[in-house]
């Protein structure tokens, strides 16, 4: 039993005496941890008993997948699966929604169709000024010759002037109202050149006709505006290229300018 014992000994010592001389890494770095043992290809042929490349080459590799792996895969296909879903969803929704942008837009056109028909009083335009008055410079030219784009027009009084005994503009600060209804396209009220137009404001009829109405000491509308025929839009002035207060009024048909006379008759 003894002996048995002291033969038992001498090979363990054999043994951890073969594994130092091949391992001498792993029992001799001072940095290695005492929980971890590293082993290089030498030692791993050496413990198996045989070459690591025939260990390898003779592993099963069609073994069964393992299930957390299976897992993996199969969690990969489903969210590729939704993702797929969720795009084909998408593409159908902005479909949708440019439909709805498309017949949001017709209906928006609609309404201002009918807003102009609606507005549209009388299809006859307007005298544009609430007081007795009179076209002093006509279209196409003033007096001197020169160019003239539109009509101005004077407040006339009872004697027939456009001044009162002191001198003063009948016409100043008196209100101009708009010939016909639309929207208002453009409009200026401060004060500056503007083309020579002042204080102005453009109203759009929607049949391809505008009114211009210029020189206001003050205008009254925002562009946006809903205009009724007859509303108010400012006041007389005489802004921009001006010598005097008066309204310059202009009629525009697909943005050609036309007598205004041929449109409007003096009260």
């Amino acid at each position: 039993m003894a002996a048995g014992i002291k033969i038992l000994s001498m090979m363990m010592s054999l043994i951890i005496a073969s594994i130092s001389e091949i391992t001498p890494w792993v029992f001799s770095n001072s940095e290695a941890s005492g929980n971890a043992v590293m082993l290089d290809a030498a030692c791993f042929d050496s413990v198996l008993s045989i070459p690591s490349e025939t260990f390898f080459e003779n592993k099963d590799v069609e073994a069964e997948t393992p299930e957390i792996i299976t897992a993996v895969a199969e969690s990969v296909e489903v969210t590729t699966t939704l993702h797929t879903e969720i795009v084909e969803e998408t593409e159908e929704t902005t479909e949708a929604e440019t439909e709805v942008s498309t017949e949001a837009e017709t209906e928006a056109s609609s309404e201002a169709d009918t807003l102009y028909k609606l507005f549209s009083i009388t299809s006859e335009m307007m005298w544009p000024v609430a007081y007795k008055s009179e076209i002093v410079e006509g279209y196409p030219r003033y007096s001197s010759g020169r160019t003239h784009h539109g009509v101005d027009i004077f407040v006339e009084g009872v004697d027939g002037r456009n001044y009162d005994g002191n001198g003063n503009s009948l016409s100043y600060g008196k209100p101009f109202r708009a010939a016909q209804s639309g929207v208002v396209v453009e409009a200026a009220n401060n004060g500056n050149w503007n083309t020579g137009y002042g204080n102005y404001c453009i109203i759009d009829h929607g049949d391809g006709t505008q009114t211009l109405y210029a020189h206001a000491k003050v205008i009254g509308v925002s562009v946006g505006d809903v205009i009724i025929q007859g509303q108010m839009l400012g006041e007389i002035g005489e802004t921009g290229n001006a010598t005097s207060p008066h309204l310059h009024f202009e009629i525009r048909i697909e943005g050609d300018r036309v007598d205004p006379e041929n449109y409007i008759c003096e009260p």
